[in-house]
């Protein structure tokens, strides 16, 4: 473990700063130190099990998303990482952040930006241009972190289920990068949702069909400042070595399973033989492609196996080349999320 030099305490940084959350970037804070070890800890946390590294995050670099005033940072950084890369979408935080750059002996560095719209490629391209590229079977030396706002969580993590698709972004040297982040509770159960239950929806297919997923903690929103009237869950999610498909042979369209589960998923209530109709099909086409997945007419959305979600959506694709590519309005905290 290793300790920055003295510093306030982040509560206090708030007040020397004059620091409170946003509402409308949707900001909630956790400050309290331990809190934070324990989502630091949760790089490290065996997939299968409970086991964890006694440092987790030795040697690696971490992407955060929204450091804020740093309380995150602070234990990334005492446990172990190499380098600490923030994305801070909010400029009042600079001159907190500032200081914890000069406090971290060269360990930590930041940019004001909105993390939609940065390329990770680019951050990383710096610290990693004289090695070689990681197989894509061996363990990352990166890895992405935040305690995501409720308002753009999904967004992001959308981007690099794409990139992942891709292997682009930050997903385009260093291997499989896991993700360690903090949703709102209800998204976190969407994110790791096994067919067949009620939260299973778009999201756990598009996350599933390429890495595994496991929520490591849950956090009371009275532990967040200011205090958010729901639950948040941190999640680690890894990529998997080979994508969940119909056939390990056969490339799945991103576009065209995403398009298909935003349609059907969209009246999840009703079965897919009435779902499939929103694809803008035929009706017997839509039955044909429903049969070729062996997927029933009677099947709700939530019944569907991945491999079978993309069995649908390679049949629909040699249908329908040209799908547009959309994303449905951010969840908003208590609204359920259909998609």
């Amino acid at each position: 473990m290793l300790r920055l030099p003295p510093m306030p305490r982040v509560s206090d940084v708030l007040k020397i700063y004059n620091l409170q959350a946003k509402q409308k970037l949707s900001q909630n804070f956790l400050l309290d130190g331990n809190l934070t070890d324990i989502f630091a800890r949760a790089a490290a946390t065996d997939m299968k099990a409970s086991k964890q590294k006694e440092f987790p995050l030795e040697g690696k670099i971490v992407i955060e998303v929204g450091p804020g005033p740093g309380s995150l940072t602070r234990s990334i950084l005492k446990l172990g990482a190499k380098k600490v890369i923030g994305v801070e979408k909010d400029k009042r935080f600079f001159p907190a952040l500032e200081a914890l750059q000069q406090a971290s002996d060269g360990r930590f560095e930041f940019i004001i930006d909105d993390m939609i719209r940065v390329d990770e490629k680019d951050l990383l391209k710096k610290h990693l241009e004289n090695t070689e590229p990681l197989p894509w079977e061996a363990d990352s030396n990166v890895c992405l972190m935040g305690n995501l706002p409720f308002n753009v969580g999904t967004q992001i993590l959308l981007k690099w289920i794409r990139q992942l698709h891709q292997r682009s972004g930050a997903f385009s040297h260093s291997g499989r990068v896991p993700m360690v982040l903090m949703f709102q509770k209800e998204v976190a159960d969407r994110i790791v949702a096994p067919v067949g239950i009620a939260e299973y929806s778009r999201l756990s297919v598009m996350v599933g069909q390429v890495a595994e997923s496991k929520i490591v903690h849950n956090f009371p929103g009275k532990v967040f400042v200011p205090p958010p009237d729901v639950a948040c869950s941190c999640v680690k999610i890894v990529p998997r070595i080979k994508p969940l498909n119909f056939d390990e042979n056969t490339v799945v369209d991103q576009r065209a399973l995403e398009y298909v589960l935003r349609q059907m998923f969209n009246q999840r209530r009703k079965t897919s033989g009435n779902t499939v109709k929103l694809l803008d099909v035929e009706k017997e086409a839509g039955l044909k492609i429903l049969e070729s997945a062996g997927v029933r007419p009677i099947q709700r959305p939530q019944e569907i196996k991945i491999p079978q979600w993309c069995k649908i959506a390679h049949e629909y694709f040699q249908i329908q080349p040209n799908i547009p590519l959309n994303d449905p309005p951010e969840v908003k905290i208590h609204k359920q999320d259909e998609q």
